[in-house]
């Protein structure tokens, strides 16, 4: 917090005995990524809730001071929520209620001077610390304070452009689930006539897409001629998933209307929009016809249809070339549908770009919940798992049926532990499609991580069944199988994995791995050699070859694949172990030692390091070093240790050889 003169004493000490969260402003210092808001939501600025780290100034502390002078004085902060969610959204988008409406009697000036801190401009508020106690002072003379607050308005797409993605989510996450913040207006009547209903319909599209698109109709019941209406009823429609709706809202432009190309290009980015979620040639046909009209036109729509179809006939940069200057949220909804199409065809994509361009569609347009779902996947393949969540919240809120967005967000929900809100989104997935194999096989990864080994192989069974040459179906039935004890069961489905997809390590790997505990020696070292083809730098490989080549007695050959495994991890203390064995087998002494040192510098607690040194020790003559190596085994050891036994006689030997100390 900006510091007070320490000269001027204005009453008693105030200590600051918690930081929470804080920046060293004078080194630049860094503890979060770009667009992470951070802080606590009460009291949190409307620019750090947007999480733009960077802007904050002592302007920012002047509106928590704000915000601690409201609630000392009224009882409670200016912006309340049932969750994190819901404050941050009343701070982005919500007016404080005035201090003299809870507690009567406060001066004026007071309360403008709390207005004034509370301002969403970090320009108009008092520029820190010190200008806030030069106000409060000037407030205590009976003075006007220098500080005014700025009158608010309901906000509209204009008045919440500035919305950055972390913030349009928190915010969305709320108006999309219905809950009104403190400026939207008490049930009042309806605004009268045509133009009155329209504007409030548009003006209502960020916090109530229902409401919107009720109005909207009815204004154009009254104005049928208005196909600027139209335009805008077709893009609420589209907003609330009622795709047919908004096509036909569209094709009911006339040929020669100025609104014309308008029309075409948004049929066409909805077309395309519907192949992204369900790929079909009709889809592209039908967006690819209507660009081609849209593009004969003078308009910046036919721009945008043009690079539109650049994208199309897979001149993706040409395409981007042509948007790219562009700053409209139109512009930005189309380059961001165009970036998702080309990361579902596997071209090169720029996630940056798709995620300001949805950002600025989203709050600047139009919160379409297919929008805010694709945000959210871009988040997802960026490993921003919690930005991602909010995302889906946001998305699923407005629209429960999105498929895709359950799927995913139970997906991210099980990477970050949350397994039971996982399974949630996976049943909920497959009540809507019961027989789609990847999500049966994603619901019995849940279950299996939960225990519930029985509900995750009746998954596994099924998405078999429904998909019976999936190799990753078979491969991930077989890990269930082998988690139940079932070893025959899971080297079958191993079999199969290999005969649908010869390549495939994990099944090669752990097929190796059950023939070797089954005794089956040769069969383990020919999935170990198959794997060691296709990535001879495999190292988990190379330990467990070295093993099943100990086990055939060829203890140079185990020698080599623990060397070439120590060679891609040198802190691979199994390895060291095994290899200091086998060392110790050929009479390596000196090279056995070494390797069982390097495991106790790394782990002092390892139990089998000691007892192998131990042996070594002995083997050397070292009597008393061996004795001391294996008491130390066997402290560390559990009760159960197998070789507790042997190496319990080893030591009374060795104390016996080593004599009275």
């Amino acid at each position: 917090m900006a510091l007070v003169d320490p000269e001027r004493r204005i009453g008693p000490d105030v200590f600051l005995t918690d930081f929470g969260l804080a920046k060293l402003a004078t080194t630049g210092s860094r503890i979060t990524r770009t667009g992470q808001a951070l802080g606590t939501p009460a009291y949190m600025s409307p620019e750090q809730a947007r999480g733009e780290v960077s802007t904050l100034t002592p302007a920012t502390d002047v509106w928590s001071l704000g915000c601690v002078l409201h609630e000392v004085l009224a009882g409670r902060p200016p912006f309340e929520g049932d969750t994190p969610a819901a404050v941050l959204a009343r701070v982005l988008l919500g007016s404080p209620p005035g201090v003299g409406r809870r507690t009567p009697g406060i001066p004026g000036s007071l309360e403008s001077l709390i207005l004034a801190c509370l301002s969403k401009d970090a320009r108009r508020r008092p520029v820190e610390g010190a200008s806030l106690r030069d106000d409060l002072d000037r407030v205590l003379r009976g003075e006007k304070p220098l500080a005014r607050p700025r009158r608010s308005r309901i906000p509209t797409a204009a008045g919440i452009a500035l919305l950055g993605a972390g913030a349009a989510l928190a915010a969305l996450s709320v108006l999309a689930g219905g809950a009104p913040g403190p400026e939207a207006p008490a049930a009042a009547a309806a605004p009268s006539g045509p133009d009155a209903r329209a504007a409030r319909a548009w003006a209502l599209r960020l916090a109530d897409v229902g409401r919107a698109r009720a109005l909207m109709r009815e204004a154009l019941l009254e104005s049928p001629a208005r196909h600027d209406w139209r335009l805008q009823a077709g893009l609420l429609e589209w907003a609330a998933r009622h795709d047919e709706e908004a096509a036909r809202l569209w094709s009911e432009v006339p040929a020669g209307a100025p609104e014309r190309t308008r029309a075409l290009w948004l049929r066409g980015l909805a077309a395309l929009t519907r192949d992204l979620e369900a790929p079909g040639d009709e889809h592209l046909g039908e967006a690819r016809d209507a660009w081609t009209e849209a593009s004969r036109g003078a308009a910046v729509e036919a721009r945008w249809a043009r690079a539109g179809l650049c994208v199309l006939g897979g001149r993706v940069e040409e395409g981007r070339a042509i948007l790219d200057g562009e700053t409209s949220w139109e512009s930005g909804l189309l380059l961001a549908v165009l970036e998702a199409g080309a990361h579902a065809k596997g071209w090169s994509w720029r996630p940056e770009v798709a995620v300001r361009c949805c950002t600025r569609a989203i709050t600047e347009g139009i919160p379409m919940p297919w929008l805010l779902a694709f945000r959210g996947d871009v988040h997802r393949l960026r490993e921003d798992l919690p930005a991602a969540l909010v995302d889906y919240d946001a998305a699923l809120a407005m629209d429960p049926g999105l498929r895709q967005a359950l799927a995913n967000r139970g997906g991210v929900r099980f990477r970050t532990g949350d397994l039971r809100g996982a399974l949630e989104d996976f049943d909920a997935v497959l009540a809507r499609e019961p027989s789609n194999p990847r999500f049966l096989l994603n619901r019995g990864a849940v279950r299996r991580a939960l225990g519930d080994l029985a509900g995750a192989l009746a998954d596994d069974d099924a998405a078999v069944a429904l998909d019976p040459r999936n190799p990753h179906a078979t491969f991930v039935r077989a890990v269930t199988r082998e988690r139940l004890g079932d070893g025959s069961g899971a080297i079958a489905d191993y079999d199969a994995t290999l005969v649908l997809q010869p390549d495939h390590k994990g099944a090669l790997c752990n097929r190796g791995a059950l023939r070797m505990r089954g005794g089956d020696v040769a069969g383990a070292l020919a999935d170990y050699d198959a794997v060691l083809l296709l990535d001879p730098n495999d190292r988990e490989s190379r330990f467990n070859r070295g093993n099943a080549r100990r086990a055939r007695g060829d203890l140079r050959g185990a020698i080599a694949d623990y060397d070439a495994a120590l060679s891609v991890d040198p802190r691979m203390k199994e390895a060291l172990v095994n290899r200091g064995t086998a060392r110790r087998s050929l009479g390596d002494l000196a090279g056995a030692r070494a390797d069982f040192d390097a495991v106790i510098s790394m782990d002092p607690r390892h139990p089998g390091a000691h007892a192998n040194r131990g042996l070594v020790r002995s083997g050397e003559g070292d009597r008393a070093g061996a004795a001391a190596d294996f008491q130390k085994a066997l402290d560390l050891a559990p009760a159960d240790w197998p070789p507790r036994a042997r190496f319990e006689r080893l030591l009374r030997e060795a104390q016996a050889a080593a004599g009275p100390r």
